[in-house]
């Protein structure tokens, strides 16, 4: 995946929530800085939960 589709990315997934899940800076002397915003840590830990339900539903539903 090349560096510009990289930041589409999460341009896209910045614009399709309601708050940003990453805040960046552009780089100068010292270079420059993408962080994961509280909403977007909150959002990560969403989705584990979410995958680790479905994980779940998975094996007891290949047992049957």
């Amino acid at each position: 995946m090349s560096y510009k589709q990289a930041w589409d990315l999460v341009n896209h997934m910045n614009d399709g929530f309601k708050q940003p899940l990453v805040i960046s800076k552009r780089g100068g002397k010292g270079g420059g800085v993408a962080l994961l915003t509280p909403f977007g840590l909150e959002v990560i830990g969403e989705f584990k939960d979410l995958q680790q339900k479905f994980s779940q539903f998975l094996d007891s539903n290949s047992k049957k």
